[in-house]
């Protein structure tokens, strides 16, 4: 029978900024805490109930939509480590999730854990980081490789855009490739690829409008593809390309 769950270990953990001596701070109060308790009279239902009761003790101090069992830290060992940065970023978004991890405190209260290896010495050497943002962007443009990198680029200079798929959807596509690549580009060359690899029609549509950015080019999306929809239905009907 598992005395200590490990959600309580988790809770614990959450107090600490991850190091050896945080780690050693809480559990001398956890013990100092378990000597000081006064001790019930003994029976055979004490034993029996220990774990039920340190249950409930949790059950107290967290909501009971938080009672699911967390996921586990995840964990990045560095050029080393067979999952990319992107896989790994997307686990720790997971666990904050799960953990009621605020976005301000994810560097903070997980990475510093979550690291290890080489991983962890360049963190350290990289000093602090301002916001998750900014940790993310670094950590990417450091362990991902040079081969990956490449074949996303591939990958996104061959996307092309169908009809009959959404063009937000498209857009959003196009922006997770750039996020996975990790560099900086700027926000016209973005608005260029998508204008240049969306379907032909929606093309020739937008063709003299002006977008500052991939924000603006999805909030007209909607109508572009609503004029390219009554203009298939014009041909459709026999009546021939509009003018």
């Amino acid at each position: 029978m598992e005395l200590i769950p490990d959600h309580f270990v988790q809770l614990l953990l959450q107090q600490t900024n991850g190091s050896p001596m945080e780690r050693e701070r809480v559990a001398a109060q956890v013990r100092d805490a378990i000597m000081a308790a006064a001790v019930p009279p003994a029976s055979t239902a004490s034993v029996n109930m220990a774990a039920p009761f340190l249950c409930a003790g949790i059950a107290e101090a967290r909501p009971a939509t938080a009672m699911t069992a967390p996921a586990a830290m995840p964990k990045f060992e560095g050029f080393r480590d067979l999952q990319s940065p992107q896989e790994f970023l997307d686990k720790v978004e997971n666990f904050c999730m799960a953990a009621d991890i605020p976005t301000g405190d994810r560097v903070r209260r997980v990475i510093a854990t979550a690291l290890k290896g080489s991983a962890k010495l360049r963190y350290c050497f990289a000093g602090t980081f301002e916001s998750w943002d900014s940790f993310a962007e670094a950590f990417k443009k450091e362990f991902a490789s040079v081969d990956e990198k490449l074949r996303l680029k591939q990958e996104l200079d061959e996307l092309t855009q169908h009809l009959q798929e959404n063009l937000r959807e498209f857009i959003y596509v196009v922006v997770a490739y750039y996020e996975r690549i990790g560099e900086n580009v700027p926000e016209s060359e973005k608005v260029d690829r998508v204008l240049r690899q969306m379907h032909l029609d929606l093309r020739d549509l937008a063709a003299g409008s002006t977008f500052l950015d991939l924000k603006a080019l999805a909030a007209a999306a909607d109508g572009l593809m609503e004029r390219a929809r009554r203009r298939q239905q014009f041909i459709t009907n026999g009546a021939g390309p509009l003018p």
